[in-house]
């Protein structure tokens, strides 16, 4: 099945996970993006006029990526990218298309 996400919005606070990739367009949040960048500290999204809407930069300061938690503050989104057009879902089938043989090396050796 297949939806529009144009013109979705969607509010956040402290403790939500982030489904969706999109710039903010109102408020402040900090942010945890350690499934993307591996960095344990929290980074501040805030809400600014100039923007670039299409951006994969996880150091862009007002975009905010899929996988991403929330740690403070409150935040609308505005939807950009879904599934595995995000950052997070391109790491993801990256990692899928690893051949068989070195997941099941990978599985035994952990």
């Amino acid at each position: 099945r297949y939806f529009s996400c144009e013109d979705l919005f969607l509010l956040f606070k402290a403790g939500d996970k982030v489904p969706a990739d999109g710039p903010l367009i109102a408020g402040s949040l900090g942010v945890s993006q350690a499934s993307l960048t591996g960095e344990p500290e929290a980074v501040r999204k805030r809400f600014t006029q100039e923007r670039n809407l299409e951006t994969s930069d996880t150091n862009n300061p007002f975009y905010v990526f899929r996988g991403s938690i929330v740690e403070e503050g409150e935040g609308v989104l505005l939807v950009n990218k879904i599934g595995s057009a995000t950052v997070y879902g391109s790491i993801l089938q990256d990692v899928s298309e690893v051949k068989l043989d070195y997941c099941l090396e990978i599985d035994y050796l952990g």
